[in-house]
């Protein structure tokens, strides 16, 4: 490019103007060329819309960000996806993006990472990813000055765009090697054994004693034999070579930096390839990379942490008295039926162990459970108007679970021991006499059975039977034990509940529909009545709650 005073010593001045206005267009031009543009589409994860922040604003300083909603509209506009390949290369060639980063907070090793993945706004394709310990499921801010350092080589192939059309690939120029000085190594012969002289041939006549008597010449003694030599066995060939030279080590040694990569040496100059130290589990199909299994967090898929669920329940209340003795009135020893009325459900499950630990007791949990009829009136025999009346129950207490396989598909056990409280209460403000006298029930429910069966499971799907058996031992009962003229006096009380039900679970989500059939017996011991104190008297009762419900929540 000329100079500046080259164009203005120049013979022809509108010549000379002309490339003075291009040249300081072009100076002005480069410096917004020169940053590039990327997207952050967002991170899985707890804490991810933070991290997702944190990331965008450690980017900024270096590249042009284009914000995820306008990322979203343009790939829309166009036709596409912005969850698939085509779609996100198609909407940042429009929008001259070169780079589109997502990623993931899980936990591998026992500590919490994040990873993020580097995919090319050419192609769509991954290019690079890179991982970075954390403290916590937050990102710090000291970790986050680290991002753009640490993804710096995967977005220089996401600049560096597709290749151009007619034009070969440039072949990777490798560093020379020295090549290692070849050894031959051959086998040591055999050595050959020395001649032994001829024996001299025996003396005709006479003693042999040794010494010769004659003329012939003396002869020299016979040679010492030499121990023999032990050769070795020919060395074998290294695996690959058959020439008999040795070769070095094909896998070079590998080394770490200090952002907690392990960096490979193999390769061209300072053209050094980065390995994330943690490796996760997952697809590296860019249109799959955050389908991350949850062993990849040490957690299996069916472990769950926490279940919330409300739905709606239809519910019937029947009691009946069994073997009456008094009063002799049939008004006065009155049954009851509430017909099916409906009733607001909530269910809870926690399991606080399961997110710091693996044992055992990471299957121990917390539940609750609450239900209330709503719009309850019963009917008086005397033929007044209907009563106001309530009917709830509350249980809390603990539960195990065990899953026999340890896999989604496996059936679960669950057992364990709650306390609840079964109230119905008859609101009578206008008169003295009510049908049925207040029941409370005070309990201890020994959950002896719980299963869940799936019967089809596929990735995260889920659809199967669920069962339960529990036995009810019952504390209190209420007005109804008064030793008075308005109860029956004590009674041995105890219970059944039984439970059958369908349950479906996708990503998390599940819908239960399932039927209960709970049963209250009463064996009442007329004490009072003998000992005439004024209560009634009866043999015994039975108290039946029955009906069905609809349940739909999330669990993580």
């Amino acid at each position: 490019m000329p100079s500046r005073w080259d164009i203005l010593r120049s013979r022809r001045p509108r010549r000379g103007v002309a490339l003075l206005v291009g040249a300081l267009a072009l100076s002005t031009a480069q410096p917004a060329s020169a940053k590039k543009s990327v997207v952050v589409m967002g991170i899985r994860g707890p804490k991810g819309g933070q991290a997702s922040r944190l990331v965008a604003r450690a980017l900024s300083g270096r590249y042009h960000l284009v914000s995820r909603g306008r990322f979203v509209r343009k790939a829309r506009e166009l036709g596409e996806s912005p969850h698939r390949a085509s779609g996100r290369s198609k909407a940042a060639r429009a929008l001259r993006v070169c780079g589109i980063i997502t990623g993931s907070i899980s936990r591998a090793g026992g500590r919490w990472v994040l990873r993020l993945v580097v995919s090319s706004g050419h192609s769509g394709q991954m290019v690079g990813s890179a991982t970075f310990p954390l403290r916590g499921t937050r990102l710090d801010p000291t970790t986050a000055r680290r991002i753009p350092m640490g993804i710096a080589r995967a977005m220089s192939r996401a600049r560096a765009g597709p290749p151009v059309a007619g034009s070969a690939p440039r072949a990777r120029r490798r560093p020379r090697r020295r090549r290692p000085i070849a050894v031959r190594v051959e086998p040591t012969p055999a050595p050959t054994p020395a001649p032994q002289p001829a024996a001299p041939p025996p003396r005709q006549g006479g003693f042999d004693d040794g010494t010769d008597l004659g003329s012939e010449p003396p002869t020299s003694p016979a040679p010492v034999p030499q121990p023999p030599v032990a050769t070795a066995p020919p060395a074998a060939a290294p695996s690959g070579n058959d020439t008999g030279f040795e070769t070095p080590p094909a896998t070079p040694p590998r080394r770490s930096d200090d952002l907690g990569f392990e960096v490979d040496n193999e390769g061209e100059g300072n053209d050094n390839r980065r390995v994330p130290s943690y490796r996760e589990k997952g697809s590296r199909n860019p249109d799959e990379q955050f389908r991350i299994t949850k062993q990849t967090t040490g957690r299996p898929e069916w472990q769950h942490i926490l279940e919330l669920s409300v739905g709606l329940m239809m519910v019937s209340r029947n009691f009946d008295f069994n073997d009456p003795i008094y009063p002799a009135k049939a008004d006065e020893h009155s049954n009851y039926r509430s017909g099916i009325v409906p009733a607001v459900l909530l269910d809870a499950a926690i399991y606080p162990l399961a997110y710091l630990n693996r044992g055992p007791l990471a299957n121990m949990g917390i539940v609750g459970r609450y239900y209330r009829v709503l719009g309850l009136k019963s009917q008086p025999p005397t033929g007044n108007e209907p009563v106001h009346t309530t009917l709830h129950t509350i249980e809390v207490g603990l539960r195990y679970r065990w899953n026999i396989l340890k896999r989604n598909s496996s059936p679960t056990l669950y057992a364990g021991v709650e306390f609840g409280r079964l109230g119905f209460v008859i609101w009578d403000d206008q008169f003295n006499y009510v049908p049925l006298p207040d029941i409370v029930y005070l309990y201890l429910k020994l959950a002896l059975v719980g299963l869940e069966v799936p019967f089809y499971a596929k990735n995260r799907f889920r659809i199967g039977l669920s069962g339960s058996f529990d036995y009810l031992l019952i504390f209190e009962a209420g007005e109804i034990e008064n030793t008075d003229s308005t109860g029956y006096g004590r009674s041995s009380t105890g219970g059944v509940d039984i439970g059958l039900g369908l349950f479906g679970s996708y990503y998390g989500f599940f819908l239960k529909v399932g039927g209960f059939y709970r049963r209250i017996f009463y064996d009442f011991d007329n004490a009072c009545y003998h000992g005439q104190l004024g209560c009634r008297a009866a043999g015994g009762a039975l108290d039946i709650y029955m009906g069905g419900s609809l349940l739909a929540g999330y669990s993580f």
